[in-house]
């Protein structure tokens, strides 16, 4: 019995379909006649369905219907190979990205599709991540070429405000912002300078620069305190934001930073909500970073050519004639003092100097000049050049000794010949004013003892005739009598005071520590008489100690107090007050005895008549009075007295006063005076 194979054979395709099937990584699907027919296990996990529930459904139930016109002609039988992307929907409503893959075939003796189906989410994502690193690297080229462009305008200016435009242009341009500005710090009005407007219309700059920014007013307020950027992704936001521009949404400020101090802002605004990013950031601060050196170095070139241009004002504004002299003793740079001096102005620079001054007396071989430049010690000498004396001096300057071209030393000529006419003329005056002090000297003293003899006797006469003749004169006569004692009288008064002055310098005695509480006492102790019969009181607060003439410094408080005590006001008792304050400071001796250095004021107060100032000078004048000597009595000497002591030790006296409240007499004296200048008092 023969059996038919054909069976067998159709369960063995089966059986090697099957197989085939389900040996594939991927999904899938024999589809025909506008439904599944058959489905490997793969198909069921990428849908989630089980294959009995999928049979018999169309593939576009497990698409999204926004993809089913990519997928229907794939669907349809079509006569050769062919694809589509779409999205895939799973069981649980999930959905993905799908590749289909179509290709016709003869199935059970009828035309199908084999379709195989891939998920491709993952490489989607992995194509969009590469996408994203693309457009990543493309904006870091942009930003690295924003960099290199700054960096070539930086190395080919030092303009600040072509610097300013490029940089808020390549900022504007990598951000896409529509509108830039740099604001600068200005710490004399405590405001921000708009410069660098980019994108504002004329009429919007123009409104800009005329209203200040303060530098704690908004955004850029805090970026200048904070010293970091600030982003507001929506102004609208903002508590009290100023929209100088209308449209904008977003603003950012970086702080322009050099060695911790900000130079300013760059403000950067967008329309849109959210514009800046992130990464836009630190490409910003770097380009801000490199402005700021860039601004700095701009500065200070414009501030060293402003040195150099007040440098050569000055140099040519010199009345000394100067020259820069190199290590050749040629003249490398001159100015113009030195020389109109020269014959020919335009061949100066380049000659030696000795060749310049061919007629100075001095030679280069000789001259202490040429020897400076090799030793770079300072020398100074004199020469004679056109009937005109010249004091030379020169100042050495580091070079190296290859560079014989560069300046070595500073010439400085200065035409001292009216000078020394002068300090000669000056000599001879000194010495003529001198001879006439001490023949002035002399005539005081010797006029004073001269005139002493003959003066006591008609005051011996006078109280002789008066004690004999006084009853039997006439009252004519006895009134004669009167008025010519009382005119002897003052004529001693003259005399002793004229003595007195002349005395400070001709009888002055060596400076000794001199302790002033001591003076003050012993002066009140000669006054008591007059302070009982004024009815005053004078007051003397702690002195200090301080090296003086003992007897002169006894008669300054004589004369101080005695004036204090006489031009008292009519029935009010005279109050005097002594002190005294230091006005500079004082320091230790070396070996710590005592003190040194330093200034004392001895002020004398009243409350008595007082004087109007401007008399002030008057009152110190000898012989000058303020008042007859029917209301005070006194010759006029006594505060010129006291300004020749103040002066003699190398200090000086003034005055404040207001009429009928008193006067105020202040005395500056040095507390101590060095060994060379008391040998100098002693014997002047």
């Amino acid at each position: 019995m023969t059996t038919d194979p054909t069976p067998y054979r159709l369960i063995e395709d089966e059986e090697r379909y099957r197989s085939l099937l389900e040996a594939t990584f991927e999904a899938i699907a024999l589809y025909g006649d506008g439904h599944l027919l058959d489905a490997n296990h793969i198909f069921e996990v990428l849908f989630g369905y089980p294959l009995a529930e999928a049979l018999g459904t169309s593939l576009l139930e497990l698409i999204v219907p926004a993809c089913h016109d990519l997928v229907t002609p794939l669907l349809n039988q079509p006569a050769s190979r062919c694809s589509a992307e779409a999205v895939g929907v799973r069981k649980d409503g999930s959905v993905f990205n799908i590749e289909l893959v179509s290709k016709p075939h003869i199935y059970r003796g009828r035309p199908v599709q084999v379709i195989a189906l891939r998920d491709t989410t993952e490489r989607s994502q992995a194509e969009d991540e590469l996408q994203k690193a693309k457009e990543e690297m493309e904006e870091q080229h942009q930003r690295l070429e924003a960099l290199y462009n700054i960096g070539q305008i930086i190395n080919s200016t030092l303009e600040p405000d072509i610097i300013l435009d490029r940089l808020t242009d390549e900022a504007m341009r990598i951000t896409r912002a529509t509108h830039g500005q740099v604001l600068e710090v200005r710490k004399d009005t405590h405001c921000f300078e708009r410069r660098s407007l980019r994108g504002f219309a004329p009429e919007q700059a123009m409104l800009a620069r005329a209203i200040p920014l303060s530098l704690d007013q908004g955004i850029n307020g805090r970026a200048y305190r904070t010293q970091t950027i600030v982003r507001v992704d929506d102004v609208l936001s903002e508590e009290n934001y100023f929209a100088l521009i209308p449209q904008t949404r977003t603003e950012l400020a970086v702080p322009i930073i050099r060695n911790g101090r900000v130079l300013g802002n760059l403000d950067l605004q967008s329309p849109e909500v959210g514009a800046f990013y992130d990464v836009d950031l630190n490409y910003l601060k770097a380009l801000a970073d490199q402005v700021a050196t860039a601004l700095t170095n701009a500065q200070l070139f414009h501030t060293v050519e402003k040195s150099k241009r007040d440098w050569e004002l000055t140099f040519n504004a010199m009345q000394d004639a100067v020259a820069l002299v190199n290590y050749d003793c040629r003249v490398m740079q001159a100015n113009h003092a030195f020389l109109s001096l020269t014959p020919d102005k335009l061949r100066v620079v380049g000659q030696r100097y000795d060749e310049i001054f061919s007629s100075a007396h001095c030679p280069l071989a000789h001259c202490p000049l040429a020897h400076a430049i090799t030793s770079e010690d300072p020398a100074s000498c004199t020469h004679e050049f056109r009937d005109r004396i010249f004091d030379i001096q020169t100042i050495p300057l580091s070079a190296s000794e290859e560079a014989d071209e560069e300046a070595r030393l500073i010439y400085v000529m200065r035409d001292m010949t009216e000078q020394r006419r002068a300090e000669e003329q000056l000599r001879i005056s000194a010495a003529k004013l001198e001879q006439s002090n001490r023949e002035l000297q002399d005539f005081a003293s010797v006029a004073s003892h001269d005139l002493q003899e003959p003066l006591r006797k008609i005051q011996a006469f006078g109280d002789r005739l008066k004690a004999k003749c006084g009853d039997t004169m006439s009252p004519e006569g006895q009134d004669y009598l009167e008025r010519m004692q009382s005119a002897a009288g003052r004529m001693q008064s003259l005399i002793n005071d004229l003595l007195t002055y002349s005395r400070v310098t001709t009888k002055a005695q060596p400076f000794t520590p001199v302790d002033l509480n001591i003076i003050a006492q012993e002066v009140l102790i000669d006054l008591e008489i007059r302070v009982e019969d004024t009815e005053g009181r004078v007051d003397v607060s702690e002195l200090l100690t301080l090296e003086a003439d003992p007897t002169q410094m006894r008669q300054l408080f004589q004369n101080l107090i005695g004036n204090a005590l006489k031009y008292h006001r009519k029935e009010v008792p005279p109050v005097v007050k002594v002190y005294g304050k230091l006005i500079k400071g004082l320091k230790q001796r070396a070996d710590g005895e005592g003190i040194i250095g330093g200034y004392y004021q001895l002020i004398v107060e009243d409350n008595g008549i007082g004087f109007e100032e401007k008399y002030l000078d008057r009152i110190f004048t000898p012989f000058q009075r303020l008042h007859g000597r029917n209301e005070f009595e006194g010759t006029g000497m006594g505060l010129a007295v006291c300004r020749k002591i103040a002066e003699r030790h190398g200090g000086n006296i003034t005055a404040r006063s207001t009429p009928g409240q008193g006067s105020m007499f202040a005395v500056t004296l040095p507390v101590t005076h060095p060994k060379a200048e008391e040998g100098s008092a002693t014997h002047s």
